[in-house]
């Protein structure tokens, strides 16, 4: 087992609160799935993902410039200053972790649950673009589709503030769409899947990778040395 030391200590550092607070009691050896109760699990599977090659991994290490541009206004921030009036100053403004999610329209509810964790978890940095598309209607000549173009395709920009749909549950409603020129899948998919997201992104620097790509805390900081 490539992290059998640090599941164990995974699982001994679970342990300390095991029955306090009327948490479930841990199981030791760590190895007992069958007894694992669905809030250890919520845990075991976040541990996983910070190991594996996983889209939160990726979003838990982008999501640092967060707090790292946080950490860097509390050490320079000028009191005097405007931009240090309470309710002013917010990381989010500088900084966005933006995730093309071109099959959010055709998620099951697992996926969608997943997706709502991530919204819970990480800081409102988290945006996510998603994709749409709807059969042409009368106003396709009108608007110059191609004759062959039988379906019309839409990119969406959501996030946690983004207001639920009444007819579907965990789906959110884009704050954002921008009706995109055709299919944006034209080749294998891998670099189309972030061209639909770029109508969203701002600043002078975009950052584009793919997911299974780790970083932490000290690694951010650096950013405004770059």
């Amino acid at each position: 087992n490539k992290y059998h030391d640090e599941f164990k200590a995974f699982s001994n550092r679970m342990g300390q609160y095991a029955g306090k607070e009327g948490q479930s009691v841990w199981e030791s050896d760590g190895y007992q799935w069958d007894k694992y109760t669905d809030e250890q699990w919520e845990k075991l599977c976040g541990w996983a993902s910070m190991r594996l090659q996983t889209l939160w991994r990726t979003v838990a290490g982008m999501t640092m410039y967060y707090d790292a541009l946080q950490c860097h206004y509390e050490v320079q921030a000028d009191n005097r200053s405007a931009l240090a009036q309470p309710g002013v100053w917010d990381p989010a403004d500088c900084f966005t972790c933006l995730i093309a999610m071109q099959n959010y329209k055709v998620y099951d509810d697992a996926a969608l649950k997943d997706t709502e964790k991530m919204f819970e978890k990480f800081p409102p940095c988290l945006r996510v673009a998603i994709t749409d598309w709807e059969p042409i209607n009368d106003s396709a000549a009108v608007d110059n589709l191609h004759p062959r173009q039988t379906l019309r395709y839409f990119s969406g920009l959501i996030d946690a503030s983004s207001p639920m749909r009444k007819d579907k549950a965990l789906r959110r409603t884009p704050r954002f769409w921008v009706e995109l020129p055709g299919c944006y899948l034209l080749g294998d998919g891998k670099n189309e899947a972030q061209n639909f997201a770029i109508p969203y992104s701002r600043g002078a620097f975009i950052q584009c990778m793919d997911m299974n790509q780790g970083a932490y805390f000290e690694q951010m900081l650096m950013l405004p040395c770059v």
